[in-house]
């Protein structure tokens, strides 16, 4: 199947048969995903397997009412993780200066800087819209 039949064919199923996933069938869709590209190979995302029917009608209630959601055997969910590049766009940029010759790459304290950014100041710049540099 070439790229443009894959996107012209495929449809969304909101409609699943009363059959349980088998564990090995799972285990080995997550380890397909994990050969998904990222950029710098960061794979940024977690995947969360859910198979409690409580909290799969709980993630139906609060996903604009796709009701269908709570009758699937088995639902993922795809958590990104925003910060992922940060730290290694931060050391990129710090390269960059230094190969432009702006600053000296012995310069330590930006290197400490960029490498000691706590969790809460990375929250805070993505909040306010900052570059921490």
């Amino acid at each position: 199947m070439n790229i443009r039949e894959a996107i012209c064919t495929r449809s969304s199923v909101r409609c699943f048969r009363n059959i349980k996933i088998p564990r090995n069938i799972i285990t080995e869709i997550l380890n397909i995903i994990r050969f998904a590209p990222s950029s710098k190979n960061a794979q940024p995302w977690r995947i969360i397997v859910v198979e409690n029917e409580d909290v799969k009608r709980r993630i139906a209630e609060v996903s604009y009412g796709q009701e269908w959601i709570a009758s699937a055997s088995v639902v993922l969910v795809f958590l990104g993780d925003i910060e992922a590049y940060l730290r290694e766009d931060l050391f990129s940029a710090f390269q960059t200066l230094v190969d432009l010759g702006i600053i000296d790459s012995s310069s330590d304290d930006l290197m400490d800087y960029i490498s000691k950014c706590s969790e809460d100041e990375v929250k805070l710049a993505r909040l306010l819209n900052l570059c921490l540099m």
